[in-house]
């Protein structure tokens, strides 16, 4: 039987886990956030990022071999799939990459974390999601943010959440 993973990579709040959360819920999937396992598991508890890449990669791995239909979101789960894609025929998989342009997020992330300065929320911002870039690209040797590596890529700036999901839907109908 062909796996069905579905993998939603993208930037500081571009609706990753709300996205990939109501899309695994309309398919009938699992989902899984690789973000939520770290902030449940992983922070405060560990300070060596070379120890949590591999936490987080055991976690993808168990989770794509542990699961018939998923959706999964998270900064490396495209290429840990990829691995997995590259091993086996039985995974049928697609990437979907989120962006959004710096003022919604900014406001999307003073909306979450309850900040108030515009200029916190995009220094914070920037902070993360450069230290993942570098960081990752190190280790796996490619940009997590090129959209160059993802089937679909959607900019959320201007949509809803049901748009998003459309988009998505219509993109993967034969899958």
């Amino acid at each position: 039987m062909t796996k069905k993973i579905i993998s939603i990579v993208g930037k500081t709040c571009t609706g990753k886990t709300t996205i990939g959360n109501i899309l695994a819920e309309i398919l009938g999937y699992n989902f899984y956030s690789m973000g939520e396992f770290y902030k449940n598991e992983l922070e405060g508890k560990i300070k060596d990022y070379n120890i949590i890449d591999e936490l987080i990669e055991k976690q993808i791995d168990k989770l794509i071999y542990n699961n018939e239909n998923i959706v999964i979101e998270g900064r490396t789960v495209e290429i840990i799939a990829d691995k997995h894609n590259s091993k086996t025929d039985d995974i049928n998989k697609t990437s979907i990459m989120l962006d959004v342009d710096l003022e919604n997020q900014i406001n999307r992330y003073i909306e979450r974390e309850n900040i108030t300065s515009k200029s916190a929320a995009e220094e914070n911002i920037a902070k993360k999601d450069n230290f993942d870039e570098y960081r990752l690209f190190k280790k796996y040797g490619t940009n997590i943010f090129d959209k160059n590596n993802y089937n679909i890529v959607i900019d959320t700036s201007d949509l809803n959440i049901n748009e998003v999901l459309d988009i998505i839907l219509q993109n993967t109908k034969n899958y």
